[in-house]
């Protein structure tokens, strides 16, 4: 007795299984149509696949480029800020402390310089990251480094 007769699925129910991953797996090119097809004997339906070719999963990372202007740092910087959850909204603005406006501890300072890193594709030094404490320190901070007159 198979393995899927033992486990109650009918012949139908396989041979669909069958049809629908093989189309998938296909479609997913990991492994060759003629590795898929299924061989029949006794009765039961048997996948021979083996993997031929190994498939990875590449990520892109996009980032914008440097920026331009004074405004331009001001509206990504805001955009980061107004995405972080643990910022309301509407307490936000260019003069809000982290901790005494906003209500953030160490780590959530930590989390946001590590955004605005990521965002503007800059690395921030930690004795400058740990003085940056406001979005208006944090453009102020931007604008000497890619030498924007603000």
């Amino acid at each position: 007795m198979s393995n899927a007769m033992r486990l109650g699925f009918g012949w139908r129910r396989i041979s669909q299984f069958t049809a629908r991953s093989t189309a998938l797996i296909a479609s997913r090119n990991l492994m060759s149509p003629a590795a898929l097809k299924p061989t029949t004997s006794n009765a039961t339906t048997r996948l021979l696949a083996l993997p031929q070719k190994t498939s990875f999963v590449s990520q892109v990372r996009l980032m914008s480029t440097d920026p331009d202007c004074v405004e331009e740092i001001q509206d990504r910087v805001m955009n980061v800020l107004n995405l972080y959850d643990k910022i309301d909204p509407q307490k936000l603005t260019m003069g809000s402390h982290f901790m005494k406006d906003l209500g953030l501890d160490s780590l959530d300072h930590v989390e946001i310089i590590v955004a605005i890193e990521n965002d503007f594709a800059h690395e921030i030094p930690d004795n400058q990251a740990e003085l940056l404490l406001t979005p208006q320190e944090i453009v102020e901070y931007l604008c000497d480094e890619f030498d924007i007159d603000s």
